[in-house]
């Protein structure tokens, strides 16, 4: 059984970042690593991490340039990025982050479809087409910890088993949402065989 590095989450997460400035239609709720705060509360000015502010009826995103890196930014069109993601706004600073303005629903509406695409990934994982092997998933609140359990002799007899990276993935887009730094949380995976609860594999990206 191949394994895959916390270096190819990485290496992943930035080519779907980087995706997303070349089509106006990728959702920009998928990509912020926020840091919320409450109305009238400071906020740390970190130049590689995004911030979301809370206001009274709107949150605001904003996304470091680094999360562009590679785009050309002269030519994104923000007003179609904005209108096409149900957001008030999108606009460019000038140190090349850009700021996202959405209602306080729309926020809550994307955080909530996140979660359902993440519950959805593990029951198509479950008796599926190249992991017929998966025969339960289970997962903490905050989608940081997954427990997959598996028929043990197919998931040996697999070349690759890509389920940790496709859950750390998902799980990663919905916490840099929900306000979490995941540079400072692990996102574990264990694999463990379905008849006896034995821990064959343990996927972490803090590895």
């Amino acid at each position: 059984m191949k394994r895959f590095p916390a270096l190819i989450l990485a290496l992943c997460l930035a080519l779907s970042l980087s995706a997303c400035g070349d089509s106006s239609s990728a959702a920009a709720s998928t990509t912020p690593e926020a840091t919320p705060t409450e109305t009238g509360t400071q906020t740390a000015s970190l130049p590689t991490t995004p911030e979301v502010d809370k206001n009274i009826l709107t949150v605001d995103i904003t996304l470091p340039s680094s999360y562009y890196s590679g785009q050309d930014m002269s030519t994104f069109d923000f007003d179609a990025y904005a209108s096409e993601n149900g957001f008030n706004s999108a606009v460019l600073n000038e140190d090349g982050s850009v700021l996202i303005n959405m209602s306080k629903s729309v926020y809550r509406d994307k955080l909530a479809e996140m979660a359902e695409s993440i519950e959805s990934s593990c029951t198509d994982l479950i008796g599926g087409e190249n992991t017929e092997y998966i025969k339960a998933i289970d997962y903490n609140d905050d989608y940081t910890a997954f427990t997959v359990s598996v028929d043990k002799a197919g998931y040996e007899e697999a070349m690759f088993d890509m389920t940790p990276l496709q859950l750390s993935i998902v799980s990663a887009y919905y916490l840099m949402f929900a306000g979490t730094d995941i540079s400072t949380v692990a996102i574990v995976v264990n694999t463990i065989d379905a008849d006896t609860g034995e821990t064959l594999d343990t996927y972490s990206t803090a590895d």
